[in-house]
């Protein structure tokens, strides 16, 4: 067991104690506004042409795209002929949000994937989209349909908050079940962004594989990207996020700092590549880095080809 998957004696920081409604306001302000200052736009040009459906072939026309010219038919017909496409008047995204106790644990943790997920849902209501999540909780998972407006942000964010209740007939979800289940609910092209710390989550590149040959996928892991060892010296004991189980290790014991230290570069290592695997995109957030700065980044990245 090792400091990735587990918590520690040491207290954790405090809960968040605002009314969840009043939270989930000020979460949607003030990403709604910092979206719109910086990230809408990047958000809007590296998506731009993934909606795209095969419409007709026509005459090449002057000022069409080169790379739209159907070669082989053109050839055979003698005369340039250019493929017409027709975009989606909009494309829903879809948060797959972790709502387990290893994400709860650290507020840092919980407020970086609750920042993250108002921001990606706020710059998609801006280009009038359609959002809606999947929380997956402890003991049940949670629905919340696609819907536009700016209401739409505060409800997800209020639902996310609300980790006690969720739809316990259906059970717990782990992620690649919730990946197997959005493949086969969602027909029409989505961009589905999985928000967690992928931490006891070992069984999703398959689903995540066939998910990306669908739909745009992006996985965001919120970790450290150094795993964050205790002090040596004492013994501690170390409860396991997922599973509650409790394991005494002493902290200087060398055999199990250097194991710790693999486990969790293991960890983020196996994330990438399930992600370049898959066709996926990965983004890597620390917790006590602000999501807005590496968004921006990955978003201003050249966009993936159309498939």
């Amino acid at each position: 067991m090792s400091p990735t998957h587990s918590t520690t004696t040491e207290s954790p920081s405090p809960p968040l104690t605002q009314d969840s409604h009043e939270l989930a306001r000020l979460y949607a302000l003030h990403a709604w506004r910092d979206a719109q200052d910086a990230l809408a736009g990047l958000y809007h040009s590296h998506y731009h042409g993934s909606g795209l459906d095969f419409a007709e072939l026509r005459e090449y026309q002057p000022g069409d795209d080169e790379r739209a010219v159907h070669w082989p038919l053109s050839l055979r017909k003698g005369k340039l002929l250019s493929k017409v496409f027709q975009e989606e008047r909009s494309t829903d995204l879809l948060l797959l949000f972790d709502a387990s106790p290893s994400m709860r644990l650290f507020a840092a943790t919980w407020q970086c994937a609750l920042r993250n997920a108002a921001l990606l849902a706020a710059c998609a209501i801006g280009c009038q989209d359609a959002v809606g999540a999947m929380v997956l909780t402890q003991n049940a998972r949670r629905d919340i349909p696609p819907a536009r407006g700016r209401r739409q942000l505060s409800r997800l964010l209020k639902e996310m908050m609300n980790t006690e209740n969720g739809d316990k007939d259906a059970g717990a979800l782990s992620l690649g079940e919730a990946m197997e289940q959005l493949l086969a609910r969602r027909k029409q092209r989505t961009r589905v962004v999985v928000i967690g710390d992928l931490i006891g989550n070992t069984s999703y590149a398959t689903p995540l594989r066939a998910l990306a040959q669908r739909h745009d996928v992006l996985l965001c892991q919120i970790l450290e990207r150094a795993p964050a060892l205790p002090a040596k010296g004492t013994s501690m004991n170390l409860s396991d996020a997922k599973t509650g189980q409790t394991l005494s290790v002493p902290t200087g014991d060398r055999v199990w700092r250097e194991s710790a230290a693999a486990t969790h570069i293991a960890l983020l290592a196996n994330s990438a590549a399930a992600a370049k695997a898959a066709g996926a995109g990965y983004l890597l957030l620390s917790p006590s880095d602000d999501p807005l700065a590496a968004l921006c980044l990955y978003f201003a990245a050249k966009p993936r080809p159309r498939r």
